[in-house]
Order: structure tokens, then C-alpha cells, then sequence
């Protein structure tokens, strides 16, 4: 796709250059880039008492933890070798 080619195109020229690495290695690869980088953006305001900031921080990393708890039984229950896993996660 043209259209497709031309967005990583831009996006390697700005600040996301790794997100186009990271999409060109695999999908699992730019899902846990952007992981990192939600986790990068939130972390600064864990410690900020006053505000929606901390709340929203304490939201995303639970769920960040569940979602890992998932892939993991998920993959154990279906018997998938460990190296998916920790590529997964």
C-alpha cells in the first residue's frame, strides 16, 4: 500500500522513529513499544499527589498487569513454548 509506506516514511523522520522499527521487526514488537511508551508517558505523574494524573497512571499499569497475566495463562493453557511468551510480553 502506497499510503501505508508513505505514513512510516513520515514517522521515521519524527520522534516515533523506533515505533517504525519496532513495526518492521513485528507486531509484537510495536504492541510492546507502545506499551513502553504509554508506561514512559504516565510514569512522570506517579508520584504527583493533586490531580487525575496519578489515578489514571495507577489505571493503565493494572491493566497493563492484567494483560500480562492473561498472555501468560493463556499461553500456558494452550502450550506455547516459552519463548513466544517472553516475546509477547
Amino acid at each position: 500500500c502506497e499510503s501505508h509506506e508513505a505514513v512510516l516514511s513520515y514517522l521515521g523522520t519524527t520522534e516515533y522513529r523506533a515505533a517504525v522499527d519496532a513495526l518492521s521487526v513485528s507486531m509484537s514488537a510495536f504492541e510492546k513499544w507502545c506499551e513502553r511508551k504509554k508506561t514512559e508517558l504516565f510514569s512522570r505523574y506517579k508520584h504527583q499527589f493533586f490531580g487525575i494524573e496519578p489515578i489514571i497512571a495507577f489505571i493503565l499499569a493494572k491493566d497493563e498487569e492484567v494483560k500480562k497475566l492473561r498472555i501468560i495463562l493463556s499461553c500456558l493453557k494452550n502450550h506455547i513454548p516459552t519463548e513466544i511468551i517472553k516475546e509477547r510480553l
